[in-house]
């Protein structure tokens, strides 16, 4: 049977999708900027994709408790 998702997993899926455009848009700006090297910091981007994932997943498997 089908459940929908409680208040939680929308909030953290909001919040952190929404860091991550931040996060996509500055990579963005740096390139267009023409900034090269370590100062491009893409592996940011990289680094906080892999959390954002893993946060998600959580909140998937928490917010069914906060029902």
């Amino acid at each position: 049977v089908y459940k929908r998702q409680g208040w939680f997993y929308p909030a953290v899926a909001v919040a952190t999708g929404g860091w991550w455009l931040k996060e996509a848009h500055g990579l963005l700006a740096r390139a267009k900027a023409g900034v090269t090297g370590a100062k491009l910091k893409e592996m940011r981007l990289f680094h906080w994709s892999i959390t954002y994932v893993s946060l998600l997943f959580v909140a998937v498997a928490v917010d069914p408790f906060l029902r």
